[in-house]
């Protein structure tokens, strides 16, 4: 639904006569047994994230975004002096790659993985309640483990980070007040995250914060570092 109501609210920002163009690709077909039970696994992470270790949080990024989004791009692989979140999900996705050779196969090692973190089988986990929008969102797993700045963190990065924590908590009057004070925010991309805050928003997935940011001159191709624009991210994560 959020998508919908996303998709709709674009088309007022894009050219009149903008032709689509559709490609088709030829893609896995997965069991609906196994999609179910990723689907589930997916939804009960956001709960365990406080207890589940950096290292389980990436291997499960990496399973994730290559049951998405397919093996990882070379093209976006990031520079040797990248900072660590950047270059640890792309790590992740790469390393995801080499071990999986399906689709199918990164599903079910993300739910195993997941099965081993909640010690029981996924069929048995009771997401009764759960919304939809909790699943697990990719700058999310990695923002928790990078959530301190540094000391001589540029106030961009300062700021950056003040509008993400009030993204968080859908705070729209907070964030609009910290980008009306500091426009260059509306393009900023964050080098620990790699996303503009309206990337950011898609993925929290309000439509509220992401209509104010729209009116206020968010870019609408701008392009996160994987190439992705807040779009693609809002697919991605299936709002």
């Amino acid at each position: 639904m959020f998508m919908v109501h996303l998709m709709a609210f674009y088309g007022k920002f894009l050219p009149k006569n903008e032709e689509t163009v559709t490609v088709d690709e030829e893609e896995e077909e997965v069991d609906s047994n196994l999609q179910s039970l990723f689907d589930k696994a997916c939804a009960i992470l956001p709960s365990y994230l406080n207890t589940t270790s950096t290292k389980d949080k990436l291997y499960l990024y990496g399973r994730y975004k290559f049951a998405n989004d397919g093996p990882c791009d070379k093209k976006n692989k990031p520079s040797f002096y990248s900072v660590f979140g950047e270059k640890s999900k792309y790590d992740s996705w790469e390393e995801a790659t080499a071990k999986c050779p399906t689709k199918s196969i990164a599903m079910k090692q993300y739910v195993y993985q997941i099965e081993k973190i909640i010690g029981k089988p996924i069929g048995e986990a009771n997401v009764e309640g759960i919304s939809k929008s909790l699943a697990h969102k990719p700058s999310v797993m990695v923002y928790e483990d990078t959530d301190h700045l540094p000391e001589n963190a540029s106030v961009n990065e300062k700021t950056f980070d003040l509008i993400v924590r009030h993204i968080r908590k859908n705070d729209v009057d907070g964030v609009k007040k910290l980008i009306e004070e500091n426009s260059i925010m509306l393009h900023y991309i964050d080098e620990n995250m790699g996303m503009s805050v309206f990337h950011i928003a898609v993925d929290q997935g309000s439509v509220p914060l992401c209509k104010m940011i729209l009116k206020l001159g968010a870019d609408i191709n701008q392009v996160d570092n994987e190439g992705q624009t807040a779009l693609e991210i809002g697919n991605s994560v299936s709002f």
